[in-house]
């Protein structure tokens, strides 16, 4: 199977790097990644995945 060189980074409203969730070389498929966000205040994040094929950022919200 295909696989690449893979990052997941969460990023506050301001495009600061927060923390990074996933830097690693991963098999093409779906996966879950758990994201404890009681250390983040409430507010708009955004989190970028990359891969040597596509870059993909959303948005998330952390609630209170």
């Amino acid at each position: 199977g295909m696989s690449g060189y893979t990052t997941l980074k969460v990023y506050d409203i301001n495009a600061r790097e927060l923390t990074t969730l996933v830097e690693e070389t991963l098999l093409l498929g779906h996966y879950n990644v758990p994201f404890d966000a009681s250390g983040f205040p409430p507010g708009v994040y955004l989190y970028s995945m990359q891969t040597n094929a596509f870059v993909e950022t959303k948005k998330m919200v952390v609630l209170p």
